[in-house]
């Protein structure tokens, strides 16, 4: 694998399961479960953008918007205004990479599928 798209989405997706790993609160069930089960989702993404499947680019990019969408509405949602600044520079930490995976998604994508389109042309 020489493509630096490839790689680097495929570093990204570890690093945001190792985040969410590192984020999980061990007293409350359900955050380690949701956690665990996000991570897993990572860590299928990243070795499908490894095997170069071209959905697990896909997958990545629809992983990485969802994950910055729902960041943002949960600060607009649960936390007033003033609150709200603070929670989306706490929430910088993981909205970062996932703007990353959405990089190098959409670039691995275009050039295995440039690369798909060229052979069959």
């Amino acid at each position: 694998m020489n493509n630096l798209e490839i790689k680097g989405t495929v570093f990204w997706l570890i690093v945001s399961a190792v985040l969410v790993i590192a984020t999980i609160e061990l007293n409350n069930a359900f955050t380690v479960v949701s956690g665990v089960i996000v991570a897993a989702l990572y860590s299928a993404l990243a070795f499908a953008c490894w095997r170069m499947k071209k959905w697990g680019f896909i997958g990545a990019l629809a992983l990485a918007l969802f994950t910055i969408v729902a960041s943002i509405a949960f600060a607009f949602i649960v936390l007033q205004a003033g609150a709200m600044v603070i929670a989306l520079d706490a929430n910088a930490f993981m909205i970062i990479p996932q703007l990353l995976i959405i990089f190098y998604s959409i670039q691995a994508y275009r050039s295995l599928y440039s690369k798909s389109s060229a052979i069959a042309g």
